[in-house]
C-alpha cells in the first residue's frame, strides 16, 4: 500500500511541476493587426509605461490577423497610427494591456480602424 501511495505522490508532484508551465503563453500579452480592406496598410504602435517601446509593420494585405508584438507582464498601448494608401488614422487609446490579453487593431472593409481587447 505504501508503494502505491508513493507512486501517487510522485505523479502528483510531477503534475504540480509541469502544469504551471503549460499555460505559459497565457501570461503574455500580444498586439495583433488585421486588414479587412482592399488597400495594404502599415501599422505603427507605441507601448510601455513611458511609451518608449515601438513596433511597426508595413504593407499588411487583406487577410488573417498578424501578431505585431508580444510580451510578458502588463503594458500600455499609447498610440496607434494606421496608414492605408493616402489615408492616415491616429488613435491614442492609452489602454492598459494585461497578461493573457490580446489588443486587436483591425482595419474594417470601410477603411475605419477599430480596436478591442480580447482573451488570448
Amino acid at each position: 500500500m505504501s508503494r502505491c501511495l508513493g507512486l501517487v505522490f510522485a505523479v502528483a508532484a510531477s503534475l504540480a511541476v509541469v502544469l504551471p508551465g503549460c499555460g505559459g503563453g497565457q501570461r503574455e500579452w500580444e498586439v495583433t493587426v488585421e486588414n479587412q480592406g482592399k488597400v495594404p496598410c502599415s501599422f505603427f504602435v507605441t507601448l510601455g509605461a513611458d511609451g518608449s517601446s515601438k513596433a511597426n509593420v508595413d504593407d499588411v494585405a487583406k487577410g488573417k490577423p498578424v501578431v505585431l508584438i508580444a510580451g510578458s507582464g502588463d503594458t500600455i498601448v499609447h498610440t496607434i497610427k494606421v496608414v492605408c494608401g493616402t489615408d492616415e488614422q491616429v488613435l491614442t487609446p492609452d489602454a492598459k494591456l494585461l497578461s493573457g490579453k490580446r489588443y486587436a487593431i483591425v482595419v474594417n472593409p470601410d477603411g475605419k480602424v477599430a480596436t478591442s481587447v480580447l482573451d488570448k
